[in-house]
């Protein structure tokens, strides 16, 4: 149906009974109005209101999706969190426990260090210091005769502490008065109690030196200082095959060189190694076979970043990165 238009009235118009002499009021020429007018006032206030409902509701669109993510990351984090925690169980690690348990002030720790320096037979050393690879009947007298080759001490003073291996350390440094120097670290056993790793004050290696650095083929895990090196010679003449490494000891001005595989889970943990310090002191295994220099050396495993040696091997992380490097390659490659 079409829509009526509504016509403005008129009002006292002369009737046709009026008189004809009576005065005629003009208003003027009539106009329409359509009844969807509005005042313009009415309409700008009209649409005003509508942009505030809508972003009323949008913000509380957001406030809502907002909060329920909130809830459901704070619920992934406790069922992630309880998930690990029943996994490890009751069983943890010593490099686990080092870091839950409190460290002595310095002062203690410099007390321990100096009763270790001063022990004098094998049940002193059970009591004051941390053995892993020898007896204790060893470990003194290879500490006996380390003590007696460096002679007087001159200080003992606390160092700081060392987070590496996965192990938090308390360090302290002590020095002779031939001016040498060796950081006793300290590390808490399962009771608890703060113990001097005697196997790194000493540079515990698994064989002689001179066993090392003979002619004959050797296997053996020795305490260096780590740098690399360009001395490429012999089997190992290939740069791209191999990573050259110089190995030096604090007590030995004699330098070896240990090779690395390159693209091995050993480069791998080695780049890691000296990304924290270079040089750097390391645990390494080595070997040498026939038609080496009695200089060289093939590194085959990376066993612990620093001289403090943990119950897993440092390279350990590594290996299923290397693994999974190499079946990349091997899928990618033409058949």
């Amino acid at each position: 149906m079409k829509k009526k238009n509504v016509h403005r009235g008129v009002a006292n118009m002369p009737s046709s009974e009026q008189d004809s002499n009576a005065p005629v009021l003009g208003v003027g020429k009539l106009s329409r109005i359509h009844r969807t007018y509005e005042k313009p006032s009415l309409r700008r206030r009209s649409r005003s209101r509508n942009q505030f409902s809508l972003f009323r509701s949008g913000l509380q669109y957001f406030l809502i999706v907002m909060g329920v993510a909130l809830v459901a990351g704070l619920s992934w984090m406790i069922y992630y969190q309880s998930k690990n925690k029943n996994q490890s169980g009751s069983t943890t690690s010593l490099a686990e426990d080092t870091f839950r348990i409190p460290h002595p002030p310095a002062t203690e720790c410099e007390n321990i260090v100096r009763k270790f320096l001063d022990i004098s037979s094998v049940n002193d050393l059970k009591k004051a210091a941390r053995v892993k690879n020898l007896d204790h009947e060893q470990a003194y007298q290879l500490f006996n005769d380390y003590r007696q080759q460096q002679g007087e001490i001159d200080r003992v003073e606390w160092a700081g502490v060392e987070e590496t291996n996965g192990l938090s350390l308390e360090m302290v440094m002590v020095t002779y008065k031939s001016g040498r120097s060796r950081i006793a670290f300290l590390i808490p056993d399962q009771s608890h109690d703060w113990l001097v790793d005697v196997e790194s004050y000493i540079g515990y290696n698994n064989r002689p030196w001179e066993q090392i650095r003979g002619q004959a083929s050797c296997k053996a895990v020795i305490r260096v200082i780590a740098t690399p090196d360009a001395y490429y010679n012999g089997v190992f003449s290939d740069d791209k095959e191999w990573k050259c490494i110089a190995l030096t000891t604090p007590d030995r001005e004699e330098r070896l060189y240990g090779y690395i595989k390159t693209q091995s889970a050993t480069e791998l943990a080695f780049l890691q190694v000296l990304r924290s310090r270079n040089p750097a002191p390391v645990i390494l295994e080595i070997s040498r076979d026939a038609g080496m220099e009695p200089a060289q050396f093939e590194i085959k495993k990376v066993i612990a970043q620093g001289w403090v040696e943990a119950d897993v091997e440092f390279e350990t992380r590594y290996r299923k990165a290397s693994s999974s490097s190499s079946m990349e390659n091997t899928a990618e490659s033409p058949q």
